[in-house]
């Protein structure tokens, strides 16, 4: 299970996979339910049981009747621009009619105008670097670039300084290292194109809004609406760099900083309102046109699950989301193909009496990831006393190629000696005289007082369904990838993510041709040595020891 290659099996579970959208709760999510509630429960399967738990959860999706729109208002009240409804046409996967429009999810309607100023990442400190320069922010309508904070707190940080709504967009320097004309970007590369835009959950928080710490069943208190934090308390709306441009190259006010330029081949100035003798008057507003809906309504988690031989009451949990805001291929749809070929590989052994794992291996099909972590969370609320006493380790797969250049992992100490097992026993696909870890080692390194050079093991933090695992159950837990060379690119992260770009046709031209082959192997291993094997403790205790050096040496003694 360790050395076989992957076979054409993955690619086409992609492609199967991301054949349509399948955002949390439609059809498209239902259709994957059943998929694999179906795949899982065939005997032919070699699982030992699948199960389908459903959970009551609180949503937010754009009006499918007044599309968001962020448009410039004359003095006159007529509209001079208003921002695309959609993204361009570009591949036939864009003219699906169920690809749900850009929007914030859980940004609150309404229709704010204001005069419009640039605050860069929409941190705290951007802010208040704009009252510093004497900007005043009352009222006012913020564009801010995404990354630097999350997004919930970009409109959060906001509203602190008077701002009454946000725009967010993705800036090609951040992105598209730089480029951004249409020759340059997808089809024709894997850069962003012009109108792509990124959606995601305005949520700072992970589970059911309405009910914290508590599974979403209906018989759980909800706490009020009004009750619920983490979430803009003023309109929010992404648009793509194309619509950007034509805001932020017209803006008037003070010419921002180095640090604050982006890639929209013009300077970019803090405002607020824009130039004399600009596109726009200077007396025009940028109005927010939200229209969002909130929503309870029914998502599943699927679980299949192989018992152990020996201790079936001790559990390692492997799980990847199903949901994904468009097509998502890339996510969440590689790492949901990855696991299938896992389950695969591992129930066809089961099913031939090869093998059979120690402690029982739990395979989770998370729903509603993309909404806040909430089908892994209300997971981790329902049976948190089980999971917590009888869990050994939790292997999370989100995004299973972001690229084919190296392997990437982050996860707690205790799990680095079984990873790096698990990577010696596998040779990458590019060439077969070179381990997965030695690879690994090569594009990311650290090191060690004890062990040398090794390759460097990432921390966890809150960004996908290891989080509750981790934070509420405090089990030991890791995050596999595969992803591109960092000396190759600064995107911060693959450029089609969360829009209507992330599609089999980009995955397999510009992620990774012949999709899928990197991961399932080294999976595979990781999979069955967590079936066996114990976490290293040792790797935990070394890691105290040097933090706690460090703590020493940063802030004394208490």
């Amino acid at each position: 299970m360790c050395s076989k290659p992957c076979s054409q099996v993955c690619p086409s579970h992609v492609r199967k996979l991301a054949a349509k959208p399948h955002m949390a709760t439609t059809k498209g999510d239902q259709d994957l339910v059943q998929l694999l509630l179906q795949r899982w429960s065939d005997p032919e399967s070699g699982l030992d049981k699948a199960t389908e738990i459903q959970y009551d959860v609180f949503l937010s999706f754009p009006d499918p009747e007044r599309p968001n729109r962020v448009t410039v208002v004359l003095e006159n009240n007529t509209q001079a621009f208003e921002s695309r409804e959609t993204e361009e046409k570009l591949t036939p996967d864009q003219e699906n009619p169920d690809i749900v429009r850009p929007y914030a999810a859980y940004g609150p309607p309404g229709t704010p105008k204001g005069k419009l100023v640039y605050a860069n990442h929409g941190k705290m400190s951007d802010y208040e670097f704009l009252l510093n320069q004497k900007i005043e922010l009352n009222g006012t309508i913020a564009i801010t670039r995404y990354g630097g904070a999350g997004r919930a707190a970009k409109a959060i940080n906001g509203a602190k300084f008077g701002v009454i709504g946000v725009v967010v967009y993705t800036d090609p320097k951040d992105i598209n290292d730089g480029k951004s004309s249409p020759k340059e970007t997808y089809p024709h590369s894997w850069y962003m194109p012009r109108s792509a835009v990124e959606r995601g959950s305005y949520n700072s928080h992970f589970g059911d809004l309405l009910t914290p710490y508590y599974p979403a069943k209906n018989f759980t208190y909800r706490i009020p609406e009004d009750q619920i934090v983490g979430i803009p308390p003023i309109p929010t709306q992404p648009i793509g760099f194309e619509d950007a441009k034509l805001l932020i190259c017209n803006l008037g006010g003070p010419k921002a900083e180095a640090a604050w330029q982006g890639s929209l081949g013009c300077d970019y100035h803090l405002g607020p309102g824009f130039q004399e003798n600009a596109l726009f008057p200077n007396t025009s507003n940028v109005q927010v046109n939200v229209y969002n809906q909130r929503q309870i309504k029914p998502s599943s988690n699927v679980l299949g699950v192989i018992r152990g031989s020996v201790e079936p009451d001790r559990y390692v949990l492997y799980g990847n989301h199903r949901d994904s805001w468009v097509h998502g291929a890339i996510d969440p749809s590689s790492g949901t193909a990855v696991m299938l070929e896992i389950t695969r590989i591992l129930g066809k052994l089961v099913k031939k009496g090869k093998w059979r794992p120690r402690r029982t291996i739990i395979f989770g099909s998370w729903g509603a990831e993309e909404f806040g972590l909430i089908g892994s969370t209300e997971h981790t609320e329902e049976f948190y006393s089980k999971l917590q006493e009888r869990s050994v380790a939790y292997i999370n797969v989100d995004i299973a190629v972001f690229a084919n250049a190296t392997l990437r992992v982050q996860g707690t100490p205790p799990a680095q000696s079984v990873i790096f097992a698990a990577a010696q026993q596998v040779k990458t696909p590019a060439n077969a005289s070179v381990s997965v870890y030695e690879n690994w080692k090569h594009h990311f390194n650290r090191n060690s007082s004890v062990y040398g050079t090794i390759p460097s093991l990432g921390s966890l933090g809150a960004g996908s369904d290891f989080a509750p695992f981790i934070h509420f159950l405090g089990i030991t837990a890791m995050d596999i990838a595969y992803t591109y060379d960092r000396k190759k690119t600064s995107a911060r992260i693959y450029p089609a993510y969360h829009t209507a770009f992330d599609t089999f046709d980009y995955a397999e031209q510009f992620i990774d041709p012949g999709n899928g082959r990197q991961l399932p192997n080294p999976l595979g291993c990781f999979s069955a040595s967590w079936g066996e094997k114990l976490p290293n403790i040792l790797a935990f205790c070394n890691t105290a020891a040097v933090l706690k050096s460090l703590h020493l040496a940063s802030y004394g003694r208490f």
